[in-house]
């Protein structure tokens, strides 16, 4: 077993480390990117020190299936938007909506998103339909 080490750190750097150190011990997995937040509450006279911590799930199947639409949309928005503005202000809009839904809210509602979701892919798909058309009367 080897020697402890020794550090120096300012009060508020130790107070950092202590934070971080035990975020990790009791909430491994914090730091993912789903929204987690808390407060951490020293009480010097009592000695003691909490955490208030709040974890926040996004199912990885839907997450992942908007991300790979996010993804892909940056290839296609300029297109889409040169044949609808309407339809890609609506998508632009949706995604804001999904990404809040889905990323800011500690229990996502299934029924609003799978709604939002909805409206975004009807937009979407109307352009295709309508590209789709234009390229068979073009032939």
């Amino acid at each position: 077993m080897s020697e402890p080490e020794c550090l120096v750190l300012t009060l508020s750097d130790a107070l950092y480390q202590l934070a971080y150190d035990c975020l990790e011990e009791k909430h491994a997995g914090w730091e993912n990117n789903e929204g987690a937040f808390g407060e951490f509450t020293f009480d010097v006279a009592a000695r003691t020190a909490t955490l208030d911590f709040n974890w926040r799930f996004i199912d990885s199947k839907a997450r992942k299936s908007f991300e790979s639409f996010e993804d892909g949309w940056f290839n296609i928005e300029d297109f889409v938007r040169a044949q609808s503005l309407d339809a890609y202000v609506a998508i632009e809009t949706g995604m804001v909506q999904i990404e809040q839904a889905l990323l800011m809210s500690d229990q996502p509602d299934v029924a609003a998103v799978t709604t939002l979701v909805g409206g975004v892919m009807n937009q979407y798909n109307a352009v295709v339909t309508e590209v789709q058309k234009e390229a068979r009367s073009a032939q």
